[in-house]
């Protein structure tokens, strides 16, 4: 079979997310293609967390190969390496190929004047912090080019007690705002999303910090939404895959909801494994929790956790392997969260990071510090900040967070939230002065210094996501490509044996692209495996040994793979940098049956 998905959708300001799947056959007919009961081999050497039947004793984890040694190392990506051998199995896809990428709905994301894949390197976009008025029940918009509030919005009705202080912004600028008191979410769209409801040719909206309007009279304001019995809303964050959209909202008493994002409606709710504080979302649906000077650190897993059943799951402890939620215990008692480049957690407090890729016993990396830090923000590449309330704002080497120095200037104020903004200049909240300072990060530890001051607020307070960094940083939300490959029939071969990946590709100036497989016996099961890394690009380059890769797990001969290519964007200042992927291919080694 050679069934083809494909969709497109935009990301607001940074990148775009592209996605597609395609299942395409290793030259086999529809009618053989899919193993069923009758040609699965006995109980010895399946896998029955995927599916994956090997057909006999299960080889023994192959050794890697030298790159020179590929099948297919001799040829370039895109050009068929088979010749003359008749068990070998290629499939290619992209610039040059029988499978050009599509460029149909492709929306802001691009195919360069070759076909490939890239993303919107322009630097014309508007982009915007939203911060909590606490005080005043209000959320403020900032340009945070031109650093002036250009709009206010009421988060809830008046004469309640609001208190907004948590936010994740979506791609399209659009802004979650938890009302942690009321125990409600209200989302204001960004123009010109807002849509009139009276009838008038142009929505109305708030145009400055000055312009208020009434709760209810503002169109930007599109719903609002309680979640009322279960303690302070004090988490949100939005998560974007294709056409959906979901938000996760979490309140103290143990709870999380997954949302609707577009029009509000609570999917389910679910136990949290830890009581939330604040969220930040990986790039694999990771939905890590923060909690309020507890020593737990949470994670709920958002790819397994899809419905009210499957989210029923019992919490492991200080596991990640076949978990769905998951609880660690922190190294001290943290608040705070957020997510590195490399993909690392860190909570404040004291300053922690936790690396989940890491062996159990050398996860976490604690420095006792002797201020208390209650926001962190991570600029995605190098540098955390961390907010110390009087003590200042401090910069740290993600790499050695025993590393860090004091922002001049910025002791005695009192810093709280933090978050990057596109140009990688870090907003601090000051919540006691009701004033905001910008941060001009320069190249070292030593050389950042305020660049401005912003004031006029309520009492601001934001610990999670006011620019969408989430976004940016963390999340899903760059591009993605996704591959499925189908094995051979096997009514005529007596395995598929998953040989090499290649591709061509391109990533310059920071940007990158990060590769994953996954592997199952069928389609269905392909959708629920769980992904294996095999690195980024750069520094990993074509080919791939697949073979030892998926041999890791006992999976080099599945009958379905998934390969995954994100592509992330990088900005160094006012240049913008963008990968771009032309082709990818897969070869197969399938020997045929000879009776």
């Amino acid at each position: 079979m050679n069934h083809v998905f494909q969709q497109i959708d935009s990301n607001f300001g940074t990148a775009v997310l592209v996605v597609a799947t395609l299942f395409l056959s290793l030259g086999c007919s529809a009618d053989t293609a899919t193993p069923n009961a009758t040609n699965l081999a006995p109980d010895t050497g399946t896998d029955t967390d995927v599916g994956v039947d090997i057909r006999y004793d299960p080889p023994a984890p192959p050794e890697p190969r030298d790159p020179a040694d590929l099948p297919g190392a001799d040829t370039a990506p895109g050009e068929n390496p088979c010749g003359d051998n008749a068990n070998c199995r290629w499939n290619a896809h992209g610039v040059g190929t029988d499978h050009p990428f599509d460029d149909e709905d492709l929306g802001d994301a691009l195919l360069d004047e070759d076909g490939a894949i890239t993303l919107d390197d322009s630097s014309e976009a508007e982009y915007f912090a939203w911060i909590p008025n606490t005080a005043e029940g209000t959320i403020s918009r900032i340009d945070t080019e031109k650093r002036i509030e250009v709009a206010r919005y009421r988060t809830g009705p008046a004469h309640q007690e609001l208190r907004p202080s948590r936010t994740t912004v979506a791609s399209d600028g659009s802004v979650y705002v938890a009302n942690a008191h009321h125990q409600s979410v209200t989302k204001i769209a960004l123009a010109p999303n807002c849509i009139s409801v009276g009838g008038a040719p142009e929505p109305s909206t708030s145009t400055g910090p000055d312009d208020l309007l009434d709760w209810g009279d503002d169109d930007c304001v599109e719903w609002h939404e309680e979640f009322s019995g279960f303690g302070v809303v004090d988490a949100v964050a939005i998560q974007e895959t294709g056409d959906d959209a979901f938000l996760w909202v979490g309140a103290e008493d143990h709870s999380i909801w997954k949302v609707d994002a577009e029009t509000g409606q609570t999917l389910f709710r679910t136990e949290s494994p830890v009581s939330p504080n604040g969220f930040a979302l990986d790039s694999s649906g990771g939905l890590w929790i923060s909690t309020y000077f507890q020593t737990k650190l949470g994670l709920l897993d958002t790819e397994k956790c899809l419905d009210h059943g499957s989210c029923e799951a019992a919490i492991c402890q200080d596991s990640i392997v076949d978990c769905v939620k998951s609880r660690f215990e922190t190294p001290a008692n943290a608040h705070g969260i957020a997510i590195d480049g490399a993909g690392r957690i860190w909570l404040g407090g004291d300053l922690m990071r936790f690396d989940p890729g890491a062996p159990q016993n050398s996860r976490w990396a604690h420095t006792d510090v002797d201020f208390t830090v209650f926001g962190v923000a991570s600029d995605g590449d190098q540098w955390i900040y961390a907010g110390a309330d009087s003590d200042g704002l401090y910069r740290i080497d993600s790499n050695d967070p025993g590393r860090y120095e004091p922002v001049a200037g910025t002791a005695g104020r009192s810093v709280r939230a933090i978050d990057i903004d596109h140009r990688n200049f870090a907003w601090s909240i000051n919540r006691d002065h009701n004033d905001i300072f910008v941060v001009d990060p320069g190249p070292g530890i030593f050389d950042g210094s305020i660049d401005d001051q912003i004031a006029g607020f309520e009492e601001p307070d934001a610990y999670s996501d006011m620019i969408g960094s989430i976004l940016r940083f963390d999340a899903e939300q760059r591009g993605v490509l996704r591959l499925a490959f189908e094995e051979c029939a096997p009514d005529d071969h007596y395995h598929t044996e998953w040989q090499t990946l290649r591709f061509d590709a391109e990533a310059e100036g920071g940007s990158l692209l990060r590769w994953r497989v996954r592997a199952a016996n069928t389609e269905q099961q392909l959708a629920n495996a769980p992904w294996i890394d095999i690195g980024s690009t750069p520094p990993t380059t074509s080919p791939v040994d697949l073979r030892a890769v998926l041999g890791e797990e006992g999976l080099q001969r599945a009958g379905f793979i998934e390969i995954e290519a994100y592509l992330v964007p990088h900005r160094q200042g006012d240049q913008f940098y963008v990968p771009r992927l032309a082709t990818v291919d897969v070869i197969a080694d399938c020997p045929k049956i000879i009776l």
